[in-house]
């Protein structure tokens, strides 16, 4: 602790042999409560390391040394001894003094501030390891240093990265960065070329894990060396702790999606998943959700590489039908074990989401710890939460009533970031439930804030707005929404044009057809790389304008292509519409099944597929089942309470509502029956409840 630059007394030195031979931070502390007045900076500065020893060993420990009066005392004198003399102590005093309040949690700016800018100025005094102690504990507070220490740090690391420092050392470093989200390309070049020339034969396991994870989340995607990293991680399986193999496993999840070097990657996550799995009852609960975070990311990856997205994805397997490492998660999750917290039940149920698997015996459990934990939850929890729950098609009142209570208690819409508003309005209509208020007043705000919104987001929003049916501020988004492709069309992929184009067919119609029409005929825009699901979307829009402008849509280019992609994709006949059909059949009433609507005389095409067409009656008959329906939260709230436990699939939820509350009609279902009212027909709905009770 003392580099022998500086003289000291003989009672400085009696102390502070005492110091380093206690074992306990209490003795430590019992020593400073006798003898502070005594002590000298290497004294203060050798206290608080040993305390902050114990605080790293024992984390338990690390608030209450914290509140100690001697600590306090402690801490109050060495600030008041290092404010204004930093250069009067030695490096080695200095870096060991930062990582000590770093461990133990305590941030004082002021004393952070001189230190780091003492080495700022004589960084080339301090050694290797000095400066990674510096570094680290800037990382553990979060505290940013100014661009001077950063040149600074650059600069010692090329002159003596390759004779002074070893891999703890740059480790410490580089992990350091990482906490900091700092990701200087000068510095991690160095770093990279450094370990890629020397190798990482003398790397131990943990310290190889952490490289691996900090250059993960600084993004920093160097092929080698993730390469070098992945061989000596598999050459070293059998010596990990379950900790470094969550550590690794993140790395090269991150690295698998974020490079996209998936293929390189999928053989050291196979490897460490299936590790994990041979071990999964050392798990811990933070391990387990990590581990479950790890193989949903490697999927995500997966599904990207094949193809799969939201226009594709399959439903959610079964537990029994699941791949062995989402039984693992659940059914170790399940076990009787101390409660997960919040955010490790998160990761749990989002890991689960990307496996695609749903187990409604784990989800339950999860919604109920949420609405038990509302109040405590951030807004990314909560809406990660719900996310979740959508796309695992799982529907829980009562947790859902539960997140939303907390977004309107906390007036989280008010300054909310467009994601946030997006997601949730994404996720109410993937899991069809009609929140009117919140859904108006999310779209409020995007009229607002439009510019602020990118191409996904701003589909997201007027996709939610178009499945549930939202009318209100409908006109006003869909101009907007159109306008700012129009404007920002580069800002926009082709499958957020195409959502956006169908929303806004499905919501206003001809009533923004004049944005429509400049965003179809706009240079390009049917050379773009559509396919048959984003051209059925755009025939929506044409179709509205076709049936209820009279606009003669079949000239325009993508007119054919889009038609026969929307009849390809609707040509399958429901059940519902199957029983209804067979059951007019038998009574031998004329009728067509799940065709195109004809025109009738003096009236435009409508251009859209009806369920069951009578033309001697001029009648459309519309079945609608549990898809094409929407939950009205407040009504069925204020019908069956508050408290609520209905919960399930979808349709089963449907079920159970229609029970004690009408559902409302989607959006979907609302634009078949304008355009084909438009069109001089008349439109009856069946619910597919009616129709199975008669």
């Amino acid at each position: 602790y003392d580099d022998g630059d500086q003289p000291r007394s003989r009672s400085n030195q009696l102390i502070q042999s005492r110091l380093l031979t206690e074992p306990q931070y209490q003795a430590v502390l019992k020593l400073v409560e006798q003898y502070l007045p005594k002590f000298d900076a290497v004294n203060m500065a050798t206290a608080l390391h040993l305390c902050a020893v114990t605080a790293r060993d024992h984390p338990n420990l690390k608030r209450q040394i914290q509140f100690d009066p001697a600590f306090v005392s402690l801490f109050r004198t060495t600030k008041e001894n290092v404010l204004g003399n930093c250069d009067k102590l030695t490096p080695r005093t200095l870096s060991s003094l930062l990582w000590a309040c770093a461990r133990l949690g305590v941030f004082d700016v002021d004393l952070y501030n001189d230190v780091v800018a003492d080495a700022t100025r004589r960084l080339d005094k301090y050694s290797s390891h000095g400066i990674s102690l510096v570094v680290f504990a800037l990382g553990c507070v979060n505290q940013r240093p100014r661009a001077v220490f950063m040149q600074a740090l650059v600069r010692e690391l090329r002159a003596r990265i390759g004779q002074e420092f070893e891999h703890r050392a740059i480790n410490m470093i580089v992990h350091g960065m990482s906490k900091l989200g700092i990701r200087d390309d000068r510095l991690m070049k160095i770093v990279s070329q450094h370990l890629l020339r020397i190798g990482l034969d003398e790397c131990n396991v943990i310290t190889l894990a952490n490289y691996a994870l900090s250059f993960a989340k600084l993004e920093y995607w160097d092929d080698r060396l993730f390469a070098a990293f992945g061989r000596n991680l598999i050459d070293s399986l059998d010596e990990m702790t379950i900790r470094d193999q969550t550590a690794a496993g993140l790395a090269f999840a991150y690295f698998a999606y974020g490079s996209k070097y998936l293929q390189e990657s999928s053989y050291v996550l196979e490897s460490l998943l299936k590790a994990g799995e041979q071990r999964q009852n050392e798990f811990s609960n933070r391990e387990l959700s990590t581990f479950a975070f790890i193989a949903g990311k490697f999927r995500q990856a997966v599904d990207e590489e094949d193809g799969i997205d939201s226009t594709n994805r399959p439903n959610p397997t079964p537990l029994e039908q699941s791949g062995p490492i989402a039984q693992m998660i659940i059914n170790q999750a399940l076990r009787q074990r101390p409660e997960f917290s919040v955010t490790e039940t998160t990761l749990i149920v989002y890991g689960l989401m990307r496996l695609n698997t749903r187990d409604e015996k784990m989800l339950l459990q999860a919604a109920e710890q949420y609405i038990r934990n509302a109040a405590e939850l951030s807004s990314v929890e909560i809406i990660n939460a719900l996310y979740a729950f959508g796309r695992l098609k799982f529907v829980h009142l009562g947790f859902v009533n539960a997140m939303l209570e907390e977004v309107r208690r906390r007036n989280m819409l008010e300054n909310a970031e467009p994601k946030f508003m997006a997601q949730l309005a994404y996720t109410l209509a993937f899991q069809r439930v009609l929140e009117e208020d919140m859904m108006n007043t999310i779209a409020k705000n995007v009229c607002r804030r439009a510019r602020e919104f990118s191409g996904q987001l701003m589909s997201m929003v007027i996709w939610g707005m178009a499945t549930l049916g939202v009318k209100k501020h409908a006109k006003a988004l869909c101009s907007t929404c159109l306008e700012d492709i129009c404007e920002r069309k580069s800002y926009y992929p082709v499958l957020s044009i195409s959502i956006c184009l169908w929303s806004c067919g499905v919501l206003a119609g001809d009533v923004c057809g004049l944005q429509a029409l400049r965003l179809i005929f706009s240079p390009g825009f049917w050379r773009q790389d559509f396919t048959k699901t984003t051209f059925s979307m755009i025939y929506h829009t044409c179709a509205s304008l076709q049936a209820e402008e009279t606009l003669r849509m079949e000239d325009i280019t993508g007119w054919l292509e889009s038609r026969q992609c929307y009849e390809e994709g609707t040509e399958i006949t429901g059940l519902q519409t199957e029983s209804l059909s067979e059951r007019l059949r038998l009574k031998r009433i004329p009728h067509l099944a799940n065709v195109m609507v004809p025109a009738r005389a003096g009236y435009a095409e409508p251009g859209v597929r009806g369920d069951i067409v009578l033309e001697g009656l001029q009648l459309v008959i519309e079945v609608e089942g549990p898809q094409r329906l929407c939950i009205p939260l407040p009504q069925v709230l204020a019908e069956v309470g508050e408290e609520t436990d209905i919960y399930g699939k979808y349709p089963e939820v449907i079920s159970a509502v229609q029970r004690n509350v009408e559902c409302n009609i989607a959006g979907p279902a609302h634009f078949k029956r304008r355009i084909l009212q438009r069109c001089g027909w008349r439109v009856i709905t069946c619910t597919f409840d009616e129709n199975e009770e008669y």
